[in-house]
Formats: C-alpha cells, sequence, structure tokens
C-alpha cells in the first residue's frame, strides 16, 4: 500500500544490484568483457521485470483495490497527478544524486571516457554509485513518466549534450539545462494542447536529439562540400 515512487525505488535498486552482479562476474569471455553479451542481459532483464510488473499490478489488483494502478499511470505516469509525497521522495533523490555526482564526477568520467586511468584510479568501485544513482532517478521519475519513458528521459538530453559539447566537464550542466529545457517545453505542451504530460515531455527529447543530431550532420558536411 506504499506509494509509486518508494516502491519503484525499491525495485529499481535492486534491480541495478542484479545488473551489477551480471556486469561482474568475472573476465574472459564472461559478460563483464563483452558488451554485447552483457547487454543481450540487460535487455532480457528489463523485459523480464517489466513483465513480473505488469502481472503483480494486475494480480493485486484485482485482489484488493488499495493496490489497483491503472496501465496508463504505469507505462506512461503524469506530472500533473503527482502527489505530494511522490514530489518530496523526487526532491531527495535529486539531492542524493546531485551530491554523489559532485563527489564522483571525475571518476564517472574517467571509468566512461579513460579506462586505463579510471584503472589507476580504482574508479569501477564506485561503478556501482552510478548504477544505485540510476536506479534512484528512475523509481523517482516513475509517477511522472511511467515505465516506458523513464530511461528515454534519462538518455536523451545525455546524448544530446553528448553531440554539442566536447567537454567532458561541460557534460553534466548542458545535460542539466537540456533535460531542464524538455521538462518545461513539454509541459507547456501538454497543458495547451491536452496531450499526456510525460509522453510530450519524451517527445520533446527526442525532437532536441534530432536536431542537435541533425545540426552536427549537417556542420560535418558543409566544410566538405566547400
Amino acid at each position: 500500500g506504499i506509494g509509486i515512487a518508494p516502491a519503484a525505488i525499491v525495485g529499481t535498486l535492486l534491480f541495478a544490484l542484479l545488473i551489477g552482479a551480471m556486469s561482474g562476474l568475472g573476465r574472459g569471455t564472461r559478460p563483464a568483457d563483452d558488451p554485447g553479451r552483457r547487454d543481450a542481459l540487460i535487455g532480457i532483464g528489463v523485459a523480464g521485470a517489466l513483465a513480473i510488473g505488469s502481472v503483480l499490478a494486475a494480480t493485486a489488483g484485482s485482489s484488493d483495490a488499495r493496490f489497483a494502478v491503472s496501465p496508463e499511470a504505469l507505462l506512461f505516469g503524469s506530472v500533473l497527478t503527482a502527489s505530494n509525497g511522490a514530489v518530496l521522495v523526487t526532491a531527495i533523490v535529486a539531492v542524493t544524486v546531485a551530491t554523489a555526482a559532485f563527489l564522483l564526477h571525475d571518476r564517472w568520467l574517467a571509468a566512461g571516457f579513460d579506462p586505463p586511468l579510471a584503472r589507476q584510479l580504482r574508479a569501477s568501485r564506485t561503478d556501482l554509485v552510478l548504477l544505485a544513482c540510476v536506479a534512484l532517478a528512475v523509481g523517482a521519475a516513475l509517477p511522472v513518466t511511467g515505465s516506458l519513458l523513464a530511461g528515454a528521459l534519462l538518455i536523451a538530453p545525455a546524448a544530446s549534450a553528448r553531440i554539442v559539447v566536447s567537454k567532458a566537464n561541460a557534460l553534466m550542466p548542458v545535460t542539466l539545462a537540456i533535460a531542464v529545457f524538455c521538462g518545461v517545453f513539454g509541459l507547456y505542451l501538454s497543458l495547451n494542447f491536452d496531450l499526456p504530460a510525460g509522453a510530450a515531455i519524451a517527445a520533446v527529447a527526442g525532437a532536441v536529439f534530432l536536431l542537435t543530431a541533425a545540426l552536427a550532420t549537417l556542420r560535418e558536411a558543409l566544410p566538405r562540400a566547400v
């Protein structure tokens, strides 16, 4: 009978631990050193988690009205119907993740862009913290975005920033700015055109990514044409 956001955070943290275990099984041909196999395992895990969640929601909702959650709320969410508790949980998660990012920013960058340096800094030990932060963010975003859009809203702004930014230290601030713009503009579209808020925000994030990718491609093509 607890709120969606706290329950989702528990579920996503457990899933993050599972992903961490699958990514660190060993060396050689195991998933830790084979991105293709690792990604396949993650995809299977995501599909399985969605299936289990759907079954739980359907069975619990039919037996006890307290646990009944509409499929639309689970899949797409809505920022306009988020409870005060969900907003509070989101604020707490935002502060927690921002603090972790401030403290571990350099190590995360090293692990992502310079593996030899990361090994010297022992940055791989912070990978689990990064997974936990992503899990917290997904869980907190569930009431607003739903399970289908939470991942898109985390990935699209960062992917857009990666296209337009050439300095690693600017990635997080630019990603934050793009995410805020997508959220505000998506909410504006939702209120004025009677659209689902989560879907509108995700659509704006996707459009921003496509626009930045197109502009980057055009910028690279112009010097060649000249």
